[in-house]
């Protein structure tokens, strides 16, 4: 990961995935978690700060398009090319619900 510190006081974070792997991203509300969703179908929750990875959440056979973190921050809701939307907790990185499309 490489942090650098902007003289704004904002923080930029580059995480190291293989190269084209990340389609989608989403910071939780206080900013200390954030997700990747990959081309493999897997979702990363990343320590911000660190960049290094908490929980991997597997599931999606299809890549994941889009993450949305919860007002709280504690669930996280994937969608896939595999037409399901899946519902996450965050700390635990159990699978809460999903939804299957047509």
């Amino acid at each position: 990961k490489e942090l650098r510190e902007h003289a704004l006081g904002l923080k930029t974070v580059q995480f190291t995935a293989a190269a084209g792997d990340v389609r989608s991203t989403a910071f939780s509300p206080a900013g200390n978690i954030t997700a990747t969703g990959h081309w493999s179908g897997a979702v990363k929750l990343w320590d911000t700060a660190r960049g290094v990875v908490l929980e991997t959440l597997a599931g999606h056979t299809g890549v994941v398009l889009t993450l949305a973190f919860s007002a709280d921050g504690r669930r996280l809701l994937s969608g896939a090319a595999d037409k399901t939307a899946r519902l996450w907790d965050v700390m635990t990185g159990d699978e809460l619900h999903t939804i299957r499309s047509r």
